[in-house]
């Protein structure tokens, strides 16, 4: 999904979910978005503050970059299936969002 977000206002974009196993969060290039010049703090558990080197940052993307999880070959960690916040240092900044999650199978009677 496609999420403009406008500056200083934290976003939920995914929430908590007990059976997400992957999600990618990308901030689209300069070159699809023209506005996209800033930058896009993402806040996983807890909502992150618009300021590259508060503690509160969370992970920063730039324009093209993306955060992948789980990375390399390993389940989701609890707090990766919590609610993800994002926000931006400057208005309009868009990211593309993907979850993939999996339902426990039901047993057929």
């Amino acid at each position: 999904m496609l999420i403009k977000l406008a500056a200083n206002i934290p976003t939920l974009i995914l929430n908590p979910n007990p059976w997400r196993v992957r999600f990618t969060i990308q901030m689209q290039a300069e070159l699809v978005d023209a506005n996209n010049t800033g930058k896009v703090f993402i806040g996983i558990g807890r909502q992150p503050v618009p300021t590259v080197g508060h503690a509160g940052q969370g992970e920063v993307l730039i324009q093209s970059a993306a955060i992948e999880r789980p990375e390399k070959n390993r389940p989701l960690e609890k707090f990766e299936k919590a609610a993800i916040w994002a926000t931006s240092d400057s208005a309009n900044q868009t990211i593309v969002v993907e979850e993939i999650i999996k339902k426990p199978e039901v047993a057929k009677e």
